[in-house]
Parts: structure tokens; sequence; C-alpha cells
């Protein structure tokens, strides 16, 4: 099956058209980068119309910030503007109201979003690095947009402001984030007013597993099968994900959470769809498909371009 994401590409080239100017800077261990998604290349995005990350070639170029962050002689992408972010950070500011709190400043691109809004009349963003608030602050400068210093968490406890709407987006991946949603949104009532709402990044893919569906009952099969909670962020010890090869925090049918949701393993096919992924994904390894062409080409490309086997 091969996504068409045109419409994405377009939505996506408009929303980082309409940012703030990131210029190319290094302050300390962080540099400000950009980056471009040739046409052509796999990328990832994400459609929040049905809470699914699409794996699938770029229709057209996109052009990108990154934030970087220095180890050694290396920098490592910390946070960027690629197209599943910039999608699915939209997705969660399009609640944005009143007077809203954001939880970490990333590239700013979200409280960006969020004050372009006439809806909203303040964002105030806790960023717990004073570094990032150097390095990115001045670049979202703007007069509905106040940034202070510290953690989240902690001010969501001391504060006695309400806010209208919250906006959490602390998580280092797409598992983590889906799977501690609706802890964090129950932590986060306590500043909200009393008509407020408050989101999670990634909460269309939350959604789908609150609800009695097939990838719900998935779960809960795999839950019964393995013998362990999967509601709960378990790590797996040596164990890496059959499709990307690193450590999954979840064991998903032997997937991390980001390819099995990505994938859309359902119901009883489940198990089936995994060996047949596996057996594909062991031919592709050896270099005896050269051309593969089965549903989703373009999700384990992307993959194993991303994770390659040592």
């Amino acid at each position: 099956m091969i996504f068409n994401v045109d419409h994405l590409a377009k939505e996506c080239a408009a929303t980082l058209a309409s940012l703030p100017e990131y210029p190319e800077v290094e302050q300390g261990s962080l540099r400000l980068s950009k980056s471009v998604g040739q046409a052509g290349r796999t990328e990832r995005w994400y459609n929040p119309k049905i809470g699914r990350f699409l794996y699938t070639k770029n229709p057209m170029p996109i052009e990108y910030p990154s934030l970087e962050q220095g180890y050694g002689n290396s920098w490592i992408t910390w946070m960027s503007g690629a197209p599943d972010e910039c999608l699915s950070m939209k997705s969660l500011a399009r609640g944005a109201s009143g007077h809203s709190l954001i939880s970490g400043l990333g590239l700013g691109i979200l409280a960006w979003m969020c004050a372009a809004n006439p809806l909203v009349k303040s964002v105030t963003v806790v960023e717990i690095q004073q570094g990032v608030i150097d390095i990115v602050g001045p670049v979202v400068s703007h007069p509905k947009i106040t940034i202070l210093q510290g953690d989240v968490n902690e001010y969501l406890r001391k504060t006695t402001e309400r806010y209208d709407f919250i906006g959490l987006d602390t998580w280092p991946d797409a598992g983590s984030a889906v799977m501690e949603s609706s802890d964090a949104k129950a932590f986060a009532r306590r500043a909200l007013t009393r008509n407020g709402l408050v989101r999670t990044w990634l909460d269309e893919i939350a959604d789908r597993l609150n609800q009695s569906n097939a990838l719900a009952k998935a779960l809960r099969q795999a839950q019964k099968t393995q013998g362990r909670m999967l509601d709960e962020p378990q790590m797996i010890g040596n164990r890496a994900c059959d499709f990307c090869g690193s450590n999954p925090f979840i064991d998903c049918y032997g997937f991390c959470f980001e390819c099995f949701s990505s994938i859309g393993i359902c119901g009883a096919a489940g198990v089936a769809i995994r060996e047949k992924a596996n057996r594909l994904l062991a031919r592709m390894r050896s270099g005896e498909l050269i051309h593969l062409a089965e549903p989703y080409p373009e999700m384990y490309e992307y993959l194993l371009s991303q994770h390659p086997r040592q």
C-alpha cells in the first residue's frame, strides 16, 4: 500500500513557511541547523485524522529547522521540524485558546503555532534547559510568548495560575508519549480553568489505543499471550525490535511501539503479519529482494535506513 501524502506535504511546507527564520548558529553544546527533505526520499509523515504514522516518499523538497546536541566530535539531532514532527505539533496546537501553557520549548514551533492563533491571548512555555532557552528563545520572540526556566511537573504542582489550554510535549519518542498520555493529562488538569482543555503530543494515537478497536484488541491479546502489562512502559533488556533493531520500551508482538503502530497490526492477524514481515525483512537484509513489491515497502526502506542492523 503506497500512501499519497501530497496534501500533507503541502500543509507541512506552508506551516514551516509561517515560522520565523531560524539562523544557523552554534551556542555551547547546542546548535541550530537546517535540513532538507529531498523529493523522492522516504520520510515519516503523521496524519492526525487517522492517528497513524505513514512512511512514503517525499513528493517535494521540504526545508526544516533542527536543534542538535554536540557529543564529542559529532552532532545528534535532538529536535526537528521534520514532516512528522511538524504535522503532529500542528495538530496539538489546534486546541489552543485563551491563556495557554506549553511544556517544553524545543524549537519553539508549538509555542509559535499557538501564538499565531487569534483565539490565544498568551502562551507560557516551561523549559527545563537554560541552554535551549538561550539559543531558541530569541528566534521565537513574540508578544504573546513568555518562557520560564524550570521543570513543568514542579510548575504544575505549585502554580496558582489557571490555563484554558495545556499542551504537553516532553517525550523523546512516540511510544512513551502515547502510553503516558492519560496520566500526564490527569496530572495537568489541576492547572486548568473550569472548561479548559489539556492535550498531549500524538493524542490521536492515544485515543485509538483507549478505544475498543482492533489495535486495542491486539494489545490485549499480546498482553495475554506474553503475560505482561503492555499499558505500562517496560524495558525488554537486550531484546531488539524485529523491525528497526532498537531496544523497545514496549514489546508489541516483538515490535517496538512505533513500528507496531505504523504497520497497524490488528486482531488475530497480528502474528501472521509479523511472521510475514520478518520473512520479508530477512530477505531484504540478505539482498535477496532488490525490489520489494509488498505492502509498506517505503516503511521498510525507512526503518532500515534509520536503524540498519550491524
